[in-house]
């Protein structure tokens, strides 16, 4: 039984494209038990990445039923009854809602705590939206992907980023550029996750501008290796 058994995934360097990604996607969400995962090195384009991305988001109440709302025309399609969709739905609003009232949140998907997304030379909106959705689980404390195209502008990431309880965080070789580098700095600056050595690693490899985005992220007289 995939969902689980297996705590560690990694197919790093495996030749896997979009087809690939839409068949693992179905069942990451599904996983009761994975804890690491890992994908480097695969050429999944933007589409995989989006698929990606769907699969480890945490969903808002207002996405859950959308999501709801879209299962349910496919069972419709599939020929099953809307009296036992409809049950169901409601089943799984009130296990939401009994959660709710004992403070424990009902998380969608696997229990993650580290993914390794480096160097699958995704472009910037693959990449943001893949990033957004890692910030949401909070149980990710371990995020790698570099060698993935975020470029400067990357303003729209950064309430996500705010929001990520990472301790780890790569982003080298992401053409983030000065700008974006000292986006990233401002932002994890107070957050106490993070150590300052940790925040000057981030942008080595940007090709930016490294002392001067350490002084205006950090605050500090001199920038330090």
């Amino acid at each position: 039984n995939w969902e689980n058994n297996i705590m560690i995934l990694d197919l790093t360097k495996c030749n896997l494209s979009f087809p690939h990604m839409k068949i693992m996607c179905s069942y990451i969400p599904k996983s009761k038990v994975l804890e690491q995962l890992s994908l480097g090195s695969n050429d999944i384009g933007n589409d995989g990445a989006n698929l990606l991305a769907k699969s480890i988001k945490v969903f808002t109440k207002e996405e859950k039923e959308e999501l709801r709302l879209i299962t349910r025309q496919e069972r419709l399609n599939y020929g099953e009854s809307l009296k036992i969709i409809e049950d169901d739905e409601e089943e799984e609003r009130n296990k939401e809602h009994q959660a709710e009232l004992v403070g424990r949140a009902i998380t969608n998907g696997p229990p993650l705590n580290y993914v390794d997304f480096t160097h699958m030379n995704l472009p910037p909106e693959g990449s943001k939206e893949l990033f957004k959705a890692i910030c949401t689980r909070d149980t990710i404390l371990k995020c790698k992907m570099s060698g993935n195209n975020f470029m400067e502008n990357i303003d729209d990431i950064l309430p996500s980023l705010e929001k990520a309880k990472f301790h780890t965080l790569h982003l080298n070789e992401c053409k983030l550029g000065t700008k974006g580098c000292i986006s990233i700095l401002k932002t994890i600056a107070n957050t106490d996750d993070f150590e300052i050595k940790t925040k000057t690693k981030k942008i080595i490899e940007n090709e930016i501008e490294r002392e001067r985005a350490c002084q205006e992220a950090l605050g500090s007289g001199e920038a330090k290796d």
